[in-house]
């Protein structure tokens, strides 16, 4: 991992994009290689992805942002569906002056980067998926486990985090949880009211996005959806 010396800093700043509010943060990368889109969880704001950025190679530029409704991006007035999201993100891209890039999802963030990948078949060179579903025909996951992932508490409690880390994302955070539950949390500096105790409003214009994400082929929708 490069020294805090030598790793470039993100660039954060807030756009508007025909009328939304986006904060996002960019780490800049040497030129050489294709940026990356990160694209987070159910009401987790872009600092928790802090880590896993600062690993990455510096010569790879590195795009995060939050999602309507999360971090410092005000909720819109009426929900966005999974295609308008997409087509926000485009929009982002352009504004931000971006043609094609590799695009890595998480979670709820997988869905989304499906559909943008999808939508935008160009645009996206490489698609990377991580603890992620392929929508409504998929095998449902643990309703108990799911019921844990769908409040952003773990991201704020690292108590919280330890006990729940090993049920909801198994492998070795079943043997040892309080090593990685620590590194997951929400930088203190950024810790506000309203990651400490996010609201429903917030988090339902993610929930509403998902009824209709499926990632099965449908031809006869392609050129609507579009």
């Amino acid at each position: 991992m490069p020294s805090e010396t030598t790793r470039p800093q993100d660039e954060a700043r807030t756009i508007n994009v025909t009328g939304q509010r986006l904060r996002v943060a960019i780490r800049p990368g040497d030129g050489t290689r294709t940026p990356l889109l990160l694209m987070n969880g159910i009401g987790v704001n872009l600092e928790v992805l802090q880590q896993f950025v600062d690993a990455l190679d510096p010569a790879i530029e590195v795009i995060r942002f939050d999602v309507p409704g999360t971090g410092d991006s005000p909720a819109p007035l009426i929900p966005y569906r999974f295609s308008g999201l997409a087509r926000l993100v485009t929009q982002m891209l352009d504004q931000l002056g971006y043609q094609q890039i590799d695009v890595l999802g998480v979670s709820w963030g997988g869905a989304l980067a499906q559909q943008f990948a999808f939508q935008y078949l160009i645009r996206c060179r490489r698609l990377i998926l991580v603890s992620t579903g392929t929508g409504g025909f998929m095998v449902p996951g643990n309703p108990a486990a799911l019921a844990k992932i769908a409040t952003p508490r773990r991201y704020l409690d690292p108590a919280y985090m330890a006990q729940i880390a090993g049920e909801i994302y198994g492998g070795k955070m079943r043997m040892r949880p309080e090593l990685y539950a620590s590194k997951m949390i929400m930088r203190p500096e950024r810790e506000t009211k309203e990651h400490r105790d996010p609201c429903l409003e917030q988090r339902d214009c993610q929930y509403a996005a998902g009824p209709r994400q499926e990632s099965a082929p449908a031809p006869e929708n392609a050129a609507r959806d579009r």
